[in-house]
């Protein structure tokens, strides 16, 4: 599961090993700022600057982020509400 802001993602992903997090993350913020700004013909920043991560450990937790990366658009006032009321 994934949504896309304006400024920032929401993911929902597993790791193997704890170190492996920072540099995938990393890697991600760098090729997707450079793939946007090239499109949109601009430079600067895309991401914020930091990362929240949050280990999962129950099926509980896991249905908390997954509900919160669902309605995170409705939230911040870029949808209409649509998923919110079909999905979750």
């Amino acid at each position: 599961m994934w949504c896309v802001m304006p400024n920032h993602l929401h993911i929902l992903v597993g790791f193997e090993l704890a170190e492996d997090v920072s540099h995938t993350i990393g890697l991600w913020k760098r090729v997707s700022a450079h793939r946007i700004n090239r499109v949109l013909l601009r430079r600067g920043t895309v991401w914020m600057r930091d990362a929240y991560t949050r280990i999962i450990r129950t099926a509980e937790e896991y249905r908390r982020q997954l509900s919160y990366v669902w309605v995170n658009p409705e939230k911040s006032g870029l949808t209409s509400g649509f998923l919110r009321r079909r999905y979750v």
